[in-house]
Protein backbone atom coordinates (compact mmCIF):
# COMPACT_ATOMS: atom_id res chain seq x y z
CA UNK A 1 0.00 0.00 0.00
CA UNK A 2 2.15 2.77 1.35
CA UNK A 3 2.12 6.35 2.44
CA UNK A 4 -0.23 8.72 1.23
CA UNK A 5 -0.61 12.80 1.89
CA UNK A 6 -3.55 14.12 0.96
CA UNK A 7 -4.42 18.05 0.88
CA UNK A 8 -7.14 20.38 -0.48
CA UNK A 9 -6.88 23.33 -2.73
CA UNK A 10 -9.85 24.81 -1.14
CA UNK A 11 -10.40 28.00 -3.31
CA UNK A 12 -7.92 30.06 -6.22
CA UNK A 13 -4.62 31.08 -4.96
CA UNK A 14 -3.34 34.90 -5.63
CA UNK A 15 -0.88 35.17 -8.24
CA UNK A 16 0.86 36.48 -5.89
CA UNK A 17 1.25 34.19 -3.41
CA UNK A 18 1.45 31.40 -5.54
CA UNK A 19 4.72 32.85 -7.08
CA UNK A 20 6.26 33.64 -3.57
CA UNK A 21 5.58 29.78 -2.98
CA UNK A 22 7.29 29.15 -6.30
CA UNK A 23 10.23 31.14 -5.70
CA UNK A 24 10.92 29.64 -2.01
CA UNK A 25 9.71 25.93 -3.30
CA UNK A 26 12.68 26.42 -6.11
CA UNK A 27 15.05 26.97 -3.26
CA UNK A 28 13.94 24.72 -1.15
CA UNK A 29 14.12 21.79 -3.94
CA UNK A 30 17.44 22.83 -4.60
CA UNK A 31 18.38 22.51 -0.82
CA UNK A 32 17.54 18.89 -0.71
CA UNK A 33 18.92 17.65 -4.71
CA UNK A 34 22.23 19.43 -3.34
CA UNK A 35 21.82 17.25 -0.27
CA UNK A 36 21.36 14.06 -1.79
CA UNK A 37 17.54 13.44 -2.83
CA UNK A 38 16.86 12.87 -6.35
CA UNK A 39 13.62 14.58 -7.51
CA UNK A 40 12.21 14.79 -10.80
CA UNK A 41 9.46 16.16 -13.41
CA UNK A 42 5.88 14.39 -12.51
CA UNK A 43 6.79 11.12 -14.48
CA UNK A 44 10.40 10.32 -12.52
CA UNK A 45 12.76 11.80 -15.14
CA UNK A 46 13.79 15.12 -15.90
CA UNK A 47 13.76 17.89 -13.40
CA UNK A 48 11.11 19.57 -11.21
CA UNK A 49 8.13 21.46 -13.07
CA UNK A 50 7.17 25.19 -11.83
CA UNK A 51 5.34 27.46 -13.52
CA UNK A 52 2.72 30.16 -12.49
CA UNK A 53 0.50 27.78 -12.46
CA UNK A 54 1.02 24.65 -10.90
CA UNK A 55 4.27 22.77 -9.36
CA UNK A 56 5.03 19.21 -10.15
CA UNK A 57 7.61 16.52 -8.73
CA UNK A 58 8.59 12.98 -8.33
CA UNK A 59 11.52 11.04 -7.16
CA UNK A 60 13.70 9.25 -9.78
CA UNK A 61 14.04 5.66 -10.94
CA UNK A 62 13.48 3.81 -7.69
CA UNK A 63 13.14 6.52 -5.58
CA UNK A 64 10.07 7.53 -7.67
CA UNK A 65 6.43 6.76 -6.82
CA UNK A 66 3.03 9.18 -7.40
CA UNK A 67 3.83 12.52 -8.89
CA UNK A 68 3.17 15.56 -6.73
CA UNK A 69 1.70 18.50 -8.31
CA UNK A 70 0.28 21.72 -6.63
CA UNK A 71 -1.93 24.04 -9.00
CA UNK A 72 -2.70 27.88 -8.03
CA UNK A 73 -6.58 26.79 -9.05
CA UNK A 74 -8.53 23.89 -8.07
CA UNK A 75 -8.99 21.30 -11.39
CA UNK A 76 -6.77 23.07 -13.82
CA UNK A 77 -4.34 20.19 -14.36
CA UNK A 78 -5.78 17.41 -16.82
CA UNK A 79 -4.15 15.01 -13.84
CA UNK A 80 -5.99 16.48 -10.70
CA UNK A 81 -7.74 13.76 -9.43
CA UNK A 82 -11.13 15.99 -8.43
CA UNK A 83 -11.92 19.00 -9.35
CA UNK A 84 -12.92 20.25 -6.00
CA UNK A 85 -9.24 20.67 -4.81
CA UNK A 86 -8.65 17.66 -3.23
CA UNK A 87 -5.85 15.88 -4.22
CA UNK A 88 -3.03 13.44 -2.81
CA UNK A 89 0.26 11.60 -3.78
CA UNK A 90 1.27 8.29 -2.66
CA UNK A 91 5.29 8.77 -1.76
CA UNK A 92 5.52 5.08 0.13
CA UNK A 93 7.46 6.89 2.07
CA UNK A 94 10.62 7.34 -0.12
CA UNK A 95 12.93 10.34 0.20
CA UNK A 96 10.82 12.74 -1.65
CA UNK A 97 8.39 12.38 0.84
CA UNK A 98 9.83 14.69 3.03
CA UNK A 99 10.46 17.22 -0.02
CA UNK A 100 6.00 17.05 -0.44
CA UNK A 101 6.04 17.30 3.06
CA UNK A 102 7.98 20.32 3.71
CA UNK A 103 6.45 21.77 0.41
CA UNK A 104 2.76 21.50 1.83
CA UNK A 105 3.96 23.20 4.94
CA UNK A 106 5.26 25.55 2.93
CA UNK A 107 2.04 25.95 1.11
CA UNK A 108 -0.30 25.84 3.63
CA UNK A 109 2.12 28.83 5.45
CA UNK A 110 2.18 31.54 2.49
CA UNK A 111 -1.46 30.64 1.34
CA UNK A 112 -2.98 29.95 4.92
CA UNK A 113 -5.23 27.78 6.10
CA UNK A 114 -8.45 29.48 4.22
CA UNK A 115 -6.60 27.92 1.12
CA UNK A 116 -4.64 24.90 1.51
CA UNK A 117 -5.41 21.89 4.59
CA UNK A 118 -3.17 18.82 4.50
CA UNK A 119 -2.59 15.26 6.32
CA UNK A 120 -1.42 11.93 6.39
CA UNK A 121 -1.96 8.54 6.35
CA UNK A 122 -2.35 8.71 10.39
CA UNK A 123 -3.04 11.65 12.81
CA UNK A 124 0.66 12.57 13.49
CA UNK A 125 1.74 12.93 9.86
CA UNK A 126 1.71 16.76 10.42
CA UNK A 127 3.80 16.85 13.61
CA UNK A 128 6.95 17.29 12.16
CA UNK A 129 8.08 13.82 11.19
CA UNK A 130 11.30 15.60 9.60
CA UNK A 131 13.66 17.92 10.89
CA UNK A 132 12.76 21.00 9.18
CA UNK A 133 15.59 23.31 10.64
CA UNK A 134 17.21 23.95 7.34
CA UNK A 135 13.17 25.18 6.44
CA UNK A 136 12.97 27.75 9.15
CA UNK A 137 16.17 29.43 7.49
CA UNK A 138 14.76 29.27 3.98
CA UNK A 139 11.92 31.58 5.15
CA UNK A 140 13.89 33.06 8.40
CA UNK A 141 12.87 36.55 7.92
CA UNK A 142 8.98 35.21 8.19
CA UNK A 143 7.12 33.76 11.70
CA UNK A 144 6.12 30.36 10.89
CA UNK A 145 4.79 29.42 14.17
CA UNK A 146 1.90 27.04 14.06
CA UNK A 147 3.01 25.53 10.64
CA UNK A 148 6.68 24.32 12.16
CA UNK A 149 7.44 24.53 15.92
CA UNK A 150 10.40 26.36 17.37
Amino acid sequence: MGFTRYWTIKKEIPHDKFDEFISYARILTEYHINNGIKLASYDGTGEPKFDEEHLSLNGVGEESHESFDITRVPGICEWDRSDDGRDFCKTNNKPYDRVVYELLCLAQYIFGKDYITFSGDDDGANEEPYDTTHLKLIIRDKKIDGIINE
